[in-house]
């Protein structure tokens, strides 16, 4: 390529391009607050390991032989074969250099490859900063046809600092949730449940406030839980699951946080949902309060929760804000359709 700018596309067997992404990457981030980005080894377990549903295709940049650019292309579960997620990283020191400009026209042409037409991605500000102007990353995206489709913020608490909150906020769900049941697991899912979560998961999308994301719900069944509960293992990922059961015996609501035995000092909510049917029962306080008390009982080391919710989505935001929660970064949701070939035509010469 120009400039000096060679982009390799590799699979994450290659140790020693991967590594160079991870680098990259990390390096990339080291703005951010509070950094969540896995360790090396961590990293490697997980990214050849496969996951149900999920391809991920590595990037990486170098100029003049040095590796100063990473991008991520992963698809995004069964249900969504239109999309695919994207993620571009640059050094500090490499930027303004048509480094990030060359990967994203790569990734847009192995997408298109892929038949994936819709790409997806994030870019992290500040608290309180906005438009393109404050963030390099959103004046990029905008500048390559990326349009804005929702706002998440990114929240951490200290589990230990807030601890004398639970009493008052237990007792108040409590009363309000009478005739709910909470039940809770760790990496296995008990066979009864089997079914019952896997409905709650397919509805998440559906429920979610995904805002203008073409995001489509995603199937689940017990064949991918036993998958990613076995992956969960080969890779050191760890989990604790919290669902609200009804007074039909139903499950209609959960929230759930996993971690990684590298890092079991922090863990992260992979999701809660509340059925609409079933809401005005404090059950999404209920959970989380629950949810915290078993992290500090289950998982003694671990001291900060990470989770994230939408700006739309103000109950939840709420709940978290009596929690203790408070915002480390925004996350700007962005989004790019890209032009699709016209079929070919077919039929007899005139």
């Amino acid at each position: 390529m120009s400039d000096g700018i060679e982009v390799y596309a590799f699979p994450a067997a290659n140790t020693a391009f991967l590594h160079d992404w991870w680098q990259v990457a990390l390096w990339s981030r080291a703005h951010i607050e509070l950094d969540t980005f896995p360790s090396w080894e961590t990293a490697q377990r997980g990214w050849t390991t496969p996951a149900p549903g999920r391809e991920l295709h590595f990037l990486l940049a170098r100029v003049d032989g040095a590796a100063a650019g990473a991008a991520l292309l992963a698809s995004v579960g069964i249900g969504n074969p239109h999309l695919a997620y994207l993620e571009i990283y640059c050094l500090p020191d490499r930027r303004r250099r048509g480094i990030a400009s060359a990967l994203l026209a790569e990734a847009e042409a192995l997408a298109a490859g892929l038949g994936r037409h819709t790409l997806m991605g994030e870019v992290t500000t500040a608290p309180g900063a906005d438009g393109a102007a404050a963030s390099p990353g959103l004046a990029f995206v905008e500048h390559h046809g990326f349009a804005r489709a929702g706002l998440e913020e990114k929240k951490s608490v200290d589990l230990v600092a807030t601890e004398d909150l639970w009493p008052t906020l237990e007792a108040e769900a409590a009363e309000r949730s009478a005739g709910y049941e909470l039940v809770w697991w760790g990496e296995v899912t008990p066979e009864e449940l089997v079914e019952p979560i896997c409905a709650l998961y397919s509805r998440f999308l559906a429920e979610a406030p995904t805002e203008d994301l073409d995001l489509r719900p995603e199937p689940w069944d017990a064949a991918r839980v036993r998958a990613e509960e076995a992956r969960d293992r080969e890779i050191g990922r760890r989990r604790i699951l919290v669902a609200a059961r009804a007074p039909d015996g139903s499950l209609v609501g959960y929230t759930e946080a996993a971690h990684f035995e590298s890092a079991a000092h922090r863990a992260r909510i992979t999701g809660t949902l509340v059925l609409p049917e079933h809401r005005g029962h404090a059950l999404g306080l209920a959970l989380k309060v629950r949810l915290h008390r078993l992290l500090r009982e289950q998982w003694p080391d671990c001291l900060t929760l990470l989770t994230g919710n939408a700006g739309v989505n103000a109950h939840m935001n709420a709940v978290n804000e009596r929690l203790g929660y408070r915002v480390v970064e925004v996350a700007h949701d962005v989004q790019k359709v890209l032009p699709q070939s016209e079929p070919a035509r077919t039929g007899s010469p005139t």
